[in-house]
């Protein structure tokens, strides 16, 4: 491999201090300048996916989602989303099956960082006693060490 590491070092050895910061400075801006185009590009794609997101449906997305009730207003390329994932749900898909449950909230919560759903009912009533509760005496039986 031509240059290598030694000449490398060789190269560096040869600046003077001063040459060494600019040549860190221009590196430095040409990193910085990459890192903040990469940045741009990465945004103007979040803007481009929301503006395609809210968009209006096609004209035969808006068919389906008319014959399921859907409201002008939310005719849009979201909607469509929504309706891929619930039919691709009902073919069977898991992942899809996953995604339709956390869309209306079924989601098992059991998983990642939130706790895990429980619910509890008490729907017990709650014993009565018609004596008062000083007059109450529990009998325990005396129990043998079996060890």
């Amino acid at each position: 491999m031509p240059g290598g590491r030694g000449k490398i070092n060789e190269y560096n050895q040869s600046l003077t201090p001063e040459q060494r910061v600019a040549r860190a400075k221009a590196l430095s801006a040409a990193g910085n300048a990459a890192q903040a185009a990469k940045r741009r590009q990465i945004k103007d794609i979040k803007t481009i996916a929301k503006i395609v997101n809210n968009a209006p449906a096609g004209a035969d997305l808006k068919a389906a989602l008319k014959r399921l009730g859907i409201e002008n207003e939310n005719l849009t390329n979201a909607a469509g989303i929504v309706l891929a994932v619930y039919q691709a749900a009902l073919n069977g898909d898991m992942k899809a099956v996953e995604k339709w449950e956390s869309y209306i909230g079924q989601a098992d919560r059991s998983k990642g960082s939130a706790a895990p759903f429980v619910q509890i009912v008490c729907d017990l009533p709650r014993p009565t006693y018609n004596i008062p509760p000083d007059t109450i005496v529990v009998e325990a039986e005396e129990v043998k060490d079996s060890g």
